[in-house]
């Protein structure tokens, strides 16, 4: 008697993570972060700006793919970056930062929508180690918001900017950058 009330607990166990794990998958978690950051340029030492990261939306944990994050990324004195997120998965190849807002309006009275890319986003998953590549053209238009059409340069290993949240100097970054994987050499 007493072993097959052991049996029956330990299957009552069972059934309840199981049911656990499986809304765990399927219902997305809410996520709230503001990490404080730096943004560095790998070929000049002397460019360091302090800046914000925050995060806020809801977190998709996926068993069998990337995880996945819907709301919004925004970082400071990038004021483009307010604006509506796509979908980001947090992937090993890094995901684009793409960012759609409404702008002047067409001949028939509706708004028109563009496309803003920061540059991309490189995680773990639940945003632990994350480093944001930006492509180069967009730290120079800061002040201006940021392109509103035409290129946002690109990004190579060279003399590319890096925003790094959890890292409060430049050796910090460097370090992060080179455990995920961003950059192969110390700058």
């Amino acid at each position: 008697m007493q072993v097959n009330r052991k049996n029956i607990i330990i299957k009552w166990i069972f059934m309840a993570f199981l049911i656990l794990m499986f809304l765990a998958f399927v219902i997305p978690i809410p996520m709230n972060r503001v990490y404080d950051a730096i943004e560095i340029k790998l070929d000049d030492p002397s460019y360091f700006v302090q800046c914000q990261v925050k995060i806020q939306g809801r977190y998709h944990w996926n068993l069998f793919s990337d995880d996945m994050f819907d709301g919004q990324i925004v970082i400071s004195d990038y004021r483009l970056t307010n604006e509506k997120l796509s979908k980001v998965y947090l992937s090993d190849d890094g995901w684009p930062l793409e960012y759609t807002y409404l702008s002047e309006k067409d001949v028939n009275g509706r708004p028109n929508r563009y496309t803003f890319f920061l540059g991309r986003l490189y995680s773990r998953p639940w945003f632990h180690k994350m480093a944001i590549i930006v492509f180069s053209k967009n730290p120079l238009n800061k002040d201006g918001g940021g392109k509103i059409s035409g290129n946002w340069g690109d990004w190579n290993e060279d003399d590319g900017y890096c925003i790094v949240p959890l890292a409060t100097s430049r050796e910090e970054a460097i370090d992060i950058l080179l455990k995920i994987g961003i950059i192969s050499g110390n700058p």
